[in-house]
């Protein structure tokens, strides 16, 4: 059993340290809320190239999010707007297409600091790698007094009562907060543990991801074109 001095106490325990355990850690530690992040791997293993050599399409909302919690600063750099999508079906030569222009029309869906003037508007998303907003939390975090990372650490236990939820980690540590945040994945312990059920199947195929040198400048176009064997 871990001793009195092994006991942390914090506002909230945030069990996984992926993109959304960082960024909802950051969150929270805007609203001066002491933070305990738990997580499997290290931060260092996390950024590496092979770690995970995803890109993800932001949503416009998830940007203001983003501005809202201090990271956007440490990823703006490496994204890419979204100015168009357009979205066709098999050989078909028509497509849908969507044009952030037309939020010109939308004034009050769009924050007037942007100052719209003419053609001006904002993009309907950006493209960011995985791995640069691993490293933006991380130097987002870095400045939280609040926040403190178990890395290559897991929780071995948890107690929950009605004045909250007590967790033992791999390492012997303790830690105490009112309230417990699971963000772990599909495989969620946490989740197991509180007898949260969930339906899943299998689809029965694979994905490749690739990183290609495009010829010619692709136009902040986003393109997204159904097949029948699935999405390419």
């Amino acid at each position: 059993m871990a001793s009195e001095a092994q006991t942390e106490r914090v506002d909230i325990i945030v069990s996984g340290g992926g993109m959304i355990g960082q960024t909802m850690a950051l969150a929270l530690a805007q609203a001066n809320l002491t933070v305990a992040v738990v997580d499997r791997e290290t931060a260092a293993s996390m950024v590496l190239p092979g770690f995970d050599g995803r890109a993800s399409a932001i949503a416009y909302a998830a940007v203001r999010l983003f501005e809202a919690i201090g990271l956007w600063p440490h990823v703006a750099d490496w994204a890419t707007p979204i100015d168009h999508i357009r979205v066709s079906d098999r050989d078909s030569m028509l497509y849908t297409h969507f044009d952030c222009r037309d939020l010109v029309d939308c004034r009050d869906l769009v924050d007037r600091s942007h100052e719209l003037t003419g053609d001006a508007a904002p993009p309907l998303g950006m493209m960011l790698e995985n791995r640069h907003i691993r490293l933006g939390l991380q130097k987002a975090l870095s400045a939280c007094a609040g926040v403190k990372h178990y890395a290559a650490d897991h929780i071995v236990s948890r107690n929950r009562s009605d004045g909250g939820v007590t967790v033992t980690l791999g390492s012997g540590v303790t830690l105490q907060a009112p309230l417990l945040i699971a963000a772990e994945g599909r495989r969620s312990t946490t989740r197991d543990d509180a007898g949260i059920r969930v339906y899943d199947w299998q689809y029965d195929q694979i994905g490749i991801v690739t990183t290609a040198r495009h010829e010619k400048p692709h136009g902040n176009v986003a393109h997204e074109r159904f097949l029948p064997g699935g999405p390419f």
